[in-house]
């Protein structure tokens, strides 16, 4: 990553050891006409680190920092956004702040979040710990949201953010497979963003299925497949571990000994849809799940009563600040 990245995000370009007292500067106004200052409605939640690879391309990085921007309008936070440079680039440490109040209906619902954007060169990693946690708000929790790390050894090298992290996320549809199995030292904080986006359709699959009793479900199951356009392959693949997980919740419950079949993936250039979904059954003809998630609906036919039924609804993955909110509080 060059300076590109770092140029592409918005900002004012501060010396690094002014930032402090630069964003001071911006919330220390005085009302004006009565109107309160933005002060009174700045009132950080959390840290939120999000960490750019050497992967981004500079459109990439914008829209993930819109996407924590939009975030914080909601949960506000102090967003320090790190901008790694390649070896041999040189330069020193340089930084951008980048403040925002966003207005709800009213004048009344405002919330006041900001930015600090570092870009630093690879040789100068092992003092990242120390300027990153001077422009965190203290007493205040982290999150870490790495993102196009180039591959998984780099992930040891920002071990500081790992250990102290409420939450790291990641996005196994973007990351490379060394990322997304790196050995976390702490693997019970880390959430995947695909699995958050793709909580509408999991409500929707588990909405669907829920009047099934758990052996009725099981009964005759001959396999769970998950075909696929290939863009959609993380998705596919965080759906077919949910499905595995909750087939063996359905035998814990109703104490069935036969063998659970594995849910399998297969991608389809020319599928219709963006992801269809077939549970095949010995004694019916199969359940049929299809999800376009461009067109944002659903179509679901079941075998399980009498008459085959079917029905359709309204079904899109979160949006990517929404889709951050449940990764990190989920």
């Amino acid at each position: 990553m060059s300076t590109a990245v770092f140029d592409a995000l918005p900002g004012l370009e501060t010396p690094v050891a002014d930032v402090s007292r630069t964003l001071a500067n911006v919330w220390d106004m005085e009302p004006v006409r009565g109107k309160p200052a933005p002060s009174e409605f700045r009132a950080s939640q959390m840290n939120l680190v999000v960490h750019l690879g050497l992967d981004s391309k500079p459109e990439q990085a914008l829209e993930t920092f819109n996407a924590a921007v939009s975030f914080s309008r909601r949960y506000p936070c102090r967003i320090i956004t790190l901008c790694p440079r390649e070896y041999g680039g040189g330069g020193e440490v340089s930084a951008k702040i980048f403040c925002e109040c966003y207005i709800g209906k009213s004048r009344h619902e405002m919330t006041c979040s900001e930015a600090i954007i570092l870009t630093y060169p690879l040789e100068q990693r092992a003092y990242l710990e120390n300027q990153a946690s001077i422009m965190l708000e203290s007493d205040l929790p982290v999150y870490y949201w790495p993102q196009r790390i180039s591959s998984a050894s780099r992930m040891g090298d920002y071990k500081f953010f790992l250990k102290e992290a409420q939450r790291v996320i990641i996005d196994s549809a973007i990351e490379k497979p060394d990322v997304t199995t790196y050995p976390w030292p702490r693997p019970e904080v880390v959430r995947d963003l695909v699995f958050a986006r793709m909580l509408p359709v999991r409500q929707s699959v588990g909405h669907f299925l829920s009047y099934v009793p758990p052996d009725r479900l099981l009964e005759g199951l001959q396999g769970v497949t998950l075909r696929h356009r290939p863009e959609y392959h993380a998705e596919a693949a965080v759906l077919a571990r949910w499905v595995r997980s909750g087939l063996e919740g359905c035998a814990k419950m109703s104490g069935a000994g036969a063998p659970i079949p594995e849910a399998q993936c297969e991608s389809v250039a020319d599928l219709g849809y963006s992801l269809v979904m077939n549970w095949a059954y010995a004694q019916c003809s199969p359940m049929r799940l299809e999800f376009d998630f461009g067109q944002g609906t659903a179509h679901l036919t079941s075998c399980f009563k009498p008459d085959t039924e079917a029905l359709a609804s309204a079904v899109r993955p979160l949006a990517p600040e929404s889709a951050l909110a449940e990764a990190v509080f989920f």
